[in-house]
């Protein structure tokens, strides 16, 4: 009795893997890095923009192919979608980058500190591909930097913009 409730705390205990909360994306390669807001919506993951890291402010989505679309802001958008949570596992996703307009192929996985470690690549078998670690932020860190998350329901909303 006494392993089989082990067992039950333990898969729940992998199970209830928390991804919500704001992250520090490097600067990497030619892109300016930037603190997104990340989240659990029907066991996928998502995120969006919320501010650059040089404090410059929020461009333009200038390439979409919508081009109603083309004057909103990069910040408050989802540009991570369809990343399925499997335990600390990341797979499937899909994002979009604002500053070269193309979009990757997205896994990954949520290491023990919280961080997650994602890999983009150009083609589904991540040959030509490149992983960066986005660092979580801390309360004291959130409130130094003074983010807030934008309004759910706006943010939902761009899930349907095309």
């Amino acid at each position: 009795m006494k392993k089989v409730l082990f067992l039950m705390i333990a898969t729940l205990s992998l199970r209830a893997v928390d991804v919500d909360g704001f992250y520090k994306v490097p600067n990497f390669l030619m892109y300016k890095g930037a603190y997104v807001y990340a989240f659990n919506y029907h066991g996928q993951m998502l995120a969006y923009g919320v501010a650059n890291l040089n404090n410059t402010p929020a461009k333009k989505d200038t390439c979409n192919p919508n081009k109603k679309l083309r004057t909103r802001s990069d910040k408050g958008v989802i540009f991570l979608k369809d990343l399925r949570i499997s335990n600390t596992k990341l797979e499937g996703g899909i994002s979009y980058n604002f500053q070269d307009c193309f979009q990757y192929y997205t896994k990954g996985e949520i290491l023990q500190n919280g961080d997650l470690k994602l890999t983009f690549s150009l083609d589904s078998t991540f040959v030509f591909a490149k992983s960066v670690i986005w660092h979580r932020l801390s309360e004291s860190e959130i409130k130094e930097l003074h983010l807030e998350p934008f309004s759910f329901d706006e943010v939902i909303k761009t899930l349907q913009d095309k």
